[in-house]
């Protein structure tokens, strides 16, 4: 039974897909971690698409991206002093 895989061993049991269907990946962990896994819902294809086209979805991911790349990520403390900050500021004037 595995404890682990690399990425390499991942994408080579993937045959080298770039997608895969969920029920694939099912298996893989089943079959490689000798694991039996439900799978409750999966994402409708509609949902998908719909975020996939929306123009705000996608600004708010590329920003999130940026800011991951950018160290500006905060844990939820500092999120929560970051808010109060901004708060204290605009009250200010």
């Amino acid at each position: 039974m595995l404890e682990h895989m690399t990425i390499d061993e991942l994408y080579d049991k993937l045959k080298g897909k770039p997608y895969v269907e969920w029920t694939d990946l099912v298996r893989l962990i089943e079959d490689e971690f000798q694991i039996s896994l439900v799978v409750e819902e999966s994402p409708a294809e509609e949902d998908v698409e719909a975020i996939a086209n929306d123009p705000d979805v996608l600004r708010q991911i590329r920003m999130s991206q940026q800011d991951r790349e950018n160290g500006r990520i905060y844990t939820q403390e500092a999120g929560l002093e970051y808010l109060q900050n901004r708060i204290q500021g605009s009250e200010r004037g």
